[in-house]
């Protein structure tokens, strides 16, 4: 993503989808720390074959940002994590 928002201590990151359109996403990818390119490069070619697709930045394990991970999984209604 092009802009990134300040680092908050145990405050995950929904970095949004690649095409960059306001339609919800049927799927999240959340990944942390290198793996995080790796979730926004995959959500481009599934938004290609449609399959919404939004990528998160966990950020933390300790603490985990358990509300903010909730909530998109529970928006999408799909979450596949990347380690």
């Amino acid at each position: 993503p092009e802009s990134r928002s300040p680092i908050q201590f145990g405050k995950a990151e929904v970095l949004g989808n690649p095409s960059s359109d306001d339609r919800s996403s049927t799927v999240a990818i959340v990944a942390l720390g290198s793996m995080v390119s790796e979730a926004w490069r995959a959500a481009g070619p599934l938004n290609e074959m449609g399959v919404r697709a939004t990528a998160g930045n966990a950020r933390f394990i300790k603490p985990f940002d358990i509300e903010t991970i909730s909530k998109v999984a529970q928006e999408c209604g799909a979450m596949i994590t990347v380690e």
